[in-house]
């Protein structure tokens, strides 16, 4: 076997996930991304961080069943229910739904909606990883819907 040689300077924030607490694990990562902004682990450590305080005690089913049926809310209401359902949609591991939700957000709303999509796109592409062929897929698309 090997042994994982584990990295002192993620400590903090690992402990913090392991304890649920979400805003000292962002401080940690944040912590170390101030002494070293470009160490790709804390920037995909800090996005998992993000991802699992948004999505912290949601029902995910019920989440993403909500979602196309808010009709009634504000453009913004929908617009956070459905980013929040492509949260739940990933962490189901279900990336195609997750990225196709964002996808037409992307598409077919300008601005500020768009503008939300696309980067909680990337931040969804940079945790599942390049060679995800989900990610390949939905890269495609982005760049058809963005030009």
């Amino acid at each position: 076997t090997v042994e994982q040689v584990s990295d002192p300077r993620f400590d903090a924030a690992e402990r913090a996930i392991d304890n649920g607490d979400w805003n000292a694990a962002k401080a940690a990562y944040q912590q170390v991304l101030a002494d070293t902004p470009a160490d790709p682990i804390a920037k995909i450590g800090l996005l998992n961080v993000e991802l699992m305080q948004r999505t912290d005690g949601i029902d995910f089913e019920q989440v993403i069943k909500a979602a196309p049926t808010l009709n009634a809310e504000s453009p913004q209401d929908q617009v956070n229910r459905h980013l929040l359902a492509a949260d739940a949609e990933f962490m189901m591991n279900q990336l195609d739904a997750a990225f196709n939700r964002l996808l037409v957000l992307v598409r077919d709303h300008p601005g500020d909606t768009r503008d939300a999509a696309r980067s909680r796109l990337l931040d969804l592409f940079a945790i599942a990883g390049p060679d995800d062929a989900a990610v390949k897929r939905a890269r495609v698309a982005l760049a058809n819907a963005l030009f």
